[in-house]
């Protein structure tokens, strides 16, 4: 169960990416797809929040930034992931297992 910040803060991110919906809907379609890496790990993030359990203090904090969506999204791109490593082996562990 979240925490009345924990709500707060999924809230203004909630709405956050709502405009950016709004934002992407006016693009056109090519530029769309150039954004679609952005628009898929910002829904991701949405998820994980609502999944995460932060303190009072770490939700008040993000809570206070001017687009904390956008600054946790930033920071994610600033960190090394093993995100092409799990593509490789996802790839090989369903060749092994193909019939």
């Amino acid at each position: 169960m979240m925490t009345a910040w924990e709500e707060y803060l999924y809230s203004i991110m909630e709405k956050e990416q709502e405009k950016y919906i709004e934002y992407l809907l006016t693009l056109s379609p090519v530029e769309i797809l150039n954004h679609a890496y952005e628009y898929a790990v910002r829904e991701d993030i949405l998820f994980a929040i609502d999944c995460l359990w932060l303190t009072d203090t770490q939700a008040k904090k993000l809570c206070k930034t001017p687009r904390p969506l956008t600054s946790v999204y930033e920071q994610y791109l600033r960190m090394d992931t093993d995100y092409m490593e799990d593509i490789m082996f996802a790839i090989t562990e369903t060749a092994d297992s193909a019939k």
